[in-house]
């Protein structure tokens, strides 16, 4: 019986166990690589996470504070401490309370009080009698304001890349607790650059990884997205465009301004409504021909004709800015100089006024060679009037400027380093005999400004508040002032780095 026939050879088998193979490799290779990204990069959520420490003593005796926050402290120097926040009280009204906030660098209004912010979070009340929650947040950087913060995982400080945020909740129900994290460095996902956080929201620049598809995106923690409005920035990358521009996140728009040079028609300020983006507004290079200077001067030109500048917003208060006009500094010249921050804007150059709803720079006065900007603000009353802390590396200035009466130097002191700060309470006294003009931390220095043309009287005040205690930080919300304290000395003396002692004063 003949046998079977075998069946011809299939010229194609050969091909299809081999693309068979290569199939099944491929997708070992894609699973092995995830399961290992899982386990060996993880996500920066992780890092940020707020997490419960021991919270600090408060209370409404604020010498009791003082001993519990510098408990190695002898008699003498907690007596000196009380005696420099006695004589606080003489300009700015009597304390309400005191908390030990350890960790902090700064303070922040929050919906039913105060944040003492920083590598440790502190939530206190508004008369700063109790601390309500006190956390960790591990590498996170702590910003915003009203009923939540949000703690950012910021890979790049000049671009202000982040790969993360988690909100963290400021209400005193459930204080200082994590709603969620959003991780911004997943595959596919827009690049996330920090602007500003305010008012319980979240400013982003988002940006592809080519550039394209620029917008400016406001978050609420609890909400997720609220909102994206597409932004001119020009073509470029977008870390590259993330150093170039600056932003602020006010109560009723979030203005974005942007380097400017002579040969760009790119818009140099964006506004766009908090409540409804609608088409933004922007201002091109033409509103800043011919800018009427502070004082009655002659109209003066801000913008170089030959040379990119940098543009810094300084202060936002309703549809008034304040922006710094300055020579660009590139990311190598700020590498070449050994830093990782552009840090305040350094003059030759101006200080701007904005009238956003009228699209116009009102008013300018210049920023002399060398003088940097260490903080600003708006008066809240007499929003043509500008705060300004200056410093020339030698001396701080701490000036009133007004379209009318120009700059005028309220104080002046040796430098004491980058740090500064201005408060402005509503409605303050401005005449010397009652409540607070305005207040600035300059340096480690506090001071308080009891009108525009005090300058004898404003020095005398200024001596008259040092003492063993250093200014960090001032926060005014209603008719509640907090200053931030640090202690005697760095690392020495009595607590070491990193003791924070927070006082409220009730303005009268």
């Amino acid at each position: 019986m003949p046998g079977r026939s075998r069946p011809a050879d299939d010229p194609m088998a050969a091909d299809r166990r081999t693309l068979f193979i290569a199939v099944l490799a491929m997708i070992g290779l894609v699973a092995t690589g995830v399961v290992s990204a899982a386990l060996f990069t993880g996500s920066a959520c992780d890092d940020i996470e707020p997490t419960p420490v021991a919270r600090g003593v408060a209370d409404a005796e604020v010498e009791r504070v003082v001993q519990a926050a510098f408990p190695d402290a002898d008699g003498a120097l907690v007596a000196a401490i009380v005696a420099q926040l006695e004589g606080l009280t003489d300009v700015l009204g009597p304390t309400t309370g005191a908390a030990v906030v350890d960790g902090a660098t700064s303070l922040v209004p929050t919906d039913d009080g105060f944040a003492a912010v920083g590598p440790q979070t502190s939530l206190v009340d508004r008369d700063l009698t109790e601390v309500l929650a006190t956390v960790d947040v591990g590498s996170g950087i702590v910003d915003g304001s009203g009923d939540t913060l949000v703690s950012l995982a910021r890979v790049n400080d000049l671009t202000g890349q982040v790969d993360a945020f988690t909100g963290i909740d400021a209400r005193p129900s459930s204080p200082l607790t994590a709603i969620g994290c959003v991780d911004t460095a997943t595959v596919g996902t827009p690049l996330a650059f920090e602007l500003d956080a305010a008012g319980g929201q979240l400013l982003l620049f988002r940006a592809g990884e080519d550039g394209d598809d620029a917008e400016m995106e406001l978050r609420d923690p609890r909400e997720g997205r609220v909102w994206f409005a597409r932004v001119d920035v020009g073509v470029a990358p977008p870390g590259v465009t993330g150093e170039r521009i600056d932003a602020l996140l006010g109560e009723e728009l979030a203005v974005l301004v942007r380097r400017t040079s002579p040969v760009e028609d790119t818009p140099v300020v964006t506004a766009v409504g908090r409540d409804d983006p609608g088409t933004p507004r922007t201002l091109g290079r033409d509103a800043f021909d011919e800018v009427p200077t502070a004082g009655g001067g002659a109209a003066i030109e801000v913008l170089d004709e030959a040379a990119p500048q940098r543009l810094e917003l300084l202060a936002l208060d309703g549809e008034r800015a304040l922006v710094a006009i300055t020579a660009a500094r590139d990311a190598g010249a700020v590498a070449q100089a050994g830093t990782d921050e552009l840090g305040p804007s350094v003059g030759p150059g101006a200080v701007v006024a904005l009238d956003l709803a009228a699209g116009a720079a009102t008013w300018a006065t210049p920023l002399a060679d060398g003088r940097r900007v260490l903080a600003a603000t708006i008066d809240a009353d007499e929003r043509d009037r500008a705060w300004l802390v200056t410093d020339d590396g030698g001396q701080v200035e701490f000036a009133s400027v007004d379209p009318d009466e120009g700059p005028v130097v309220l104080l002046a002191t040796a430098s004491e380093g980058d740090r500064a700060a201005v408060a402005h309470p509503r409605g303050g006294d401005q005449d010397g005999t009652g409540a607070p003009g305005r207040v600035a931390v300059v340096g480690e220095v506090l001071f308080v400004s009891t009108g525009p043309g005090a300058r004898a009287q404003q020095q005398a005040t200024g001596e008259a508040l040092s003492g063993p205690l250093r200014a960090r930080d001032v926060v005014v919300d209603g008719d509640r002032l907090v200053v931030l304290f640090a202690g005697p000395a760095d690392g020495a003396g009595p607590g070491g780095a990193g003791r924070g002692l927070a006082v409220g004063f009730a303005l009268e």
